[in-house]
């Protein structure tokens, strides 16, 4: 957590409050990594969360995910969505509510309780130049890297899978197992606020398995320090083909784990000139962040090599 106030949040508070007809000692507030602020009320028996936007990243999220509730498609793919709703501030301003769905959160391997396959027969193809065009467009931040470096794979991947055909569809964008929860016997998935309409099929599916594995690596940094890093690209690429993809041909998997590679590495990157640019994080959160990024051009240089 981000203890660091906010300017934004200490200049409009009792503002925020009264358009949300809060009291201050029904609410919990909660600063986060990104200048996020969330707020957890508790009036009259009912809690709501309440996201509250401290500069124009934060409020294109909160946009973005109500997009994401509104999507009929993204409703075929997960069982259980809360109600998310966008209130009003000012004319530039809007504040995410949500209902709150207790503490309990998914497991790691009951993924399938969450996740349901789509028939992949009716969703939509691209091919592979129009799919880097379109990956290229997709941009959360003011500063988009992706011109910069894109020659440094797109050469190698178009010359490995030129008549590959690209399988798309809607994604969640940020589906782990800390963004769902387990609610009246229900399970629920949230925090939409990297929805797409468009990605590689089996984005939300790869990023559930292999962030989690990046993430404890980082937290036992000096084990995989110690160790070859390749051994750990062969033990996931191996682990993720074998057992979690077992259904996709050979070739199908490596090409796609490739886009998801490239697509989550730019992320990384223009993530990490977002923090420091705006200063906004802990350190710990940017020292995660620069590791992750590091692993996922690492691991590309591997595949593509």
């Amino acid at each position: 957590m981000y203890k660091s106030k906010h300017n934004f949040f200490n200049g409009n508070i009792k503002k925020i409050l009264f358009k949300l007809n809060l009291k201050f000692s029904k609410c919990d507030f909660f600063f986060l990594n990104l200048g996020k602020i969330i707020i957890l009320s508790k009036e009259k028996n009912k809690k709501n969360i309440f996201k509250i936007p401290t500069d124009t990243y934060t409020q294109n999220l909160i946009n973005n995910e109500k997009n994401g509730y509104l999507n009929a498609d993204i409703k075929l793919r997960f069982n259980n969505l809360p109600r998310f709703t966008l209130l009003k501030y000012t004319k530039t301003c809007s504040i995410g509510k949500m209902n709150y769905l207790g503490k309990v959160k998914g497991n790691y391997f009951n993924f399938k309780k969450f996740y349901k396959e789509l028939d992949q027969k009716k969703l939509k193809k691209n091919n592979l130049k129009n799919f880097f065009n379109l990956l290229k467009k997709k941009n959360f931040f003011s500063i988009n890297l992706f011109n910069k470096d894109f020659d440094r794979y797109y050469k190698k991947i178009i010359n490995k899978y030129e008549h590959q055909e690209v399988i798309m569809s809607v994604s969640h964008g940020d589906f782990v197992h800390w963004n769902t929860a387990v609610y009246d016997k229900d399970y629920y998935v949230y925090d939409l606020e990297f929805f797409s309409k468009e990605r590689i099929y089996i984005f939300d599916k790869i990023h559930w398995f292999f962030l989690p594995i990046i993430q404890k690596l980082y937290t036992y940094n000096f084990f995989y320090k110690s160790l070859n890093k390749y051994i750990f690209f062969y033990f996931i690429f191996y682990f993720l083909k074998r057992f979690i993809f077992s259904n996709n041909k050979k070739k199908q998997f490596n090409f796609y784990f490739i886009l998801y590679l490239v697509e989550k590495e730019n992320y990384y990157k223009n993530l990490l000139l977002h923090i420091k640019k705006n200063k906004n994080s802990t350190n710990d959160y940017l020292n995660r962040t620069e590791f992750i990024k590091n692993f996922h051009t690492e691991f590309l240089k591997f595949l593509l090599r």
